[in-house]
């Protein structure tokens, strides 16, 4: 018959633990797996013009049964003309990342063929890791089609000054002697207008190209630049550079409250008066104003905010009703007018204030419900182009947890074996 001193339970048990933790912990670090990347690629298929950025999506998968570690990917061309990408698109996957086992990472790049070399490139997306299973399945070849190496266009067009508004180079708006670029990755070439404001650089290769405007007259607004696609259509032969006179030369505006004092949240009513001075009507005015401070809270705009037409020197009137602020001393209402606010400043403006009786808090400044003319500068925002990081995604159905099953087990054995150490301690105390 055997028998077991409590010690010696704690020392078999002890041994059976740790036994049995060495045996698991060399199952779990067994080198049984390995990484196996697979790459594809996808291209739009279409013709671009040289010079376009082409998009690129790229498809990274981990196959194998371990994470990929190191993993680095690049493109190139492999025959034909150049096909270059900013490295620094890649991400974490340029100087070396991890793609989780059964997980897979899609990277979209941009690439760029700056100079036609007689073929359309064929281009190589490569992956490399650490340790790969398989490397015969670590890259994707695609081919970028490019418009025809003899593909031409004309390119020309006019800069005139749009006094009737039509957006037609009409007889006596042409500017002469103003300068036009055409650029390009490769060049820059230059042309004047003659006298009726048109230029042209004659038949050019496909691709695309910018086209800037210098030594327009003083006093009128145009966007100077912009790109052009050369693509065989006759599109590049009639680009028109239309420039405006401030809107504020023909239209003016001014605002007033119906009353000089308001009570704390009481409505209120502003009237805006605009007057086409021009020979030209108008059409689509609507109003912009300042939303900070002591701003009228307007209910509805009507016209003022679906666009308004106003004939050539006509007056109109329009009424606008809002709740006045409760904690402020005044009322005012700040607003510029116009169609189009790629020029802002070029608009005109009104502003009127009122006072509010007894707020809740704040000081009542001096008032006035005489209309005041102001300049509002324009205002931007600017989103982040930094992308939000983006997590491998399972291929397959099930997501790891973070849990270690062999350190939950470890645990509850521990709890059973203080168990019985416990109850053989009982026992050995009441037998003595």
């Amino acid at each position: 018959m055997f028998t077991f001193s409590t010690r010696g339970s704690v020392v078999l048990a002890l041994v059976v633990v740790l036994g049995g933790a060495a045996s698991a912990t060399a199952v779990a670090q067994e080198p049984g797996g390995r990484a196996d990347l697979s790459v594809s690629a996808f291209v739009e298929d279409k013709q671009y013009d040289v010079g376009a950025e082409v998009p690129v999506t790229v498809t990274i998968k981990n196959v194998g049964t371990a994470d990929a570690t190191a993993v680095k990917a690049s493109i190139g061309s492999k025959s034909g003309s150049g096909f270059v990408v900013d490295a620094a698109q890649w991400g974490d996957l340029g100087a070396g990342g991890t793609i989780a086992s059964g997980t897979s990472r899609t990277v979209k790049v941009t690439g760029v063929t700056q100079k036609w070399q007689n073929d359309n490139p064929v281009v190589r997306v490569a992956v490399q890791s650490a340790d790969d299973a398989e490397p015969g399945n670590d890259f994707a070849d695609f081919t970028v089609r490019y418009l025809p190496g003899d593909t031409r266009s004309e390119v020309g067009g006019y800069v005139f000054g749009d006094r009737d508004g039509d957006g037609a180079p009409d007889s006596g708006e042409g500017f002469a002697g103003v300068r036009v670029r055409l650029g390009s990755k490769e060049l820059n070439s230059d042309a004047f207008t003659d006298e009726k404001g048109h230029f042209t650089f004659g038949p050019r290769p496909a691709q695309e190209y910018s086209l800037t405007v210098t030594g327009v007259p003083e006093g009128w607004l145009f966007t100077a630049s912009r790109d052009i696609v050369v693509d065989g259509s006759a599109g590049s032969a009639d680009v028109r550079f239309a420039a405006v006179r401030p809107l504020r030369e023909s239209l003016t505006a001014k605002a007033e409250f119906t009353s000089a004092e308001y009570a704390p949240g009481a409505g209120a009513t502003a009237r805006i008066t605009l007057a086409n001075t021009g020979s030209n009507a108008l059409a689509g005015i609507t109003a912009a104003c300042a939303g900070d401070g002591p701003q009228l809270a307007v209910s509805s705009w009507g016209e003022l905010g679906t666009g308004a037409a106003i004939g050539a020197g006509e007056t109109r009137t329009f009424e606008v009703e809002g709740t006045v602020p409760t904690q402020l001393g005044a009322v005012g209402l700040s607003c510029d007018f116009g169609a189009d606010r790629t020029f802002p400043g070029s608009l005109p403006t009104a502003s009127a204030t009122a006072k509010v009786a007894n707020p809740t808090s704040g000081t009542p400044p001096t008032t006035t419900t005489s209309p005041t003319t102001s300049t509002t500068a324009p205002t931007s925002t600017t989103d982040s182009d930094e992308a939000p990081p983006v997590a491998d995604t399972p291929d397959g159905p099930l997501a790891s947890t973070g849990a270690s099953v062999l350190g939950i087990s470890l645990l509850g054995l521990l709890v059973l074996i203080a168990g019985a150490v416990a109850v053989l301690v009982a026992r050995r105390r009441k037998s003595a």
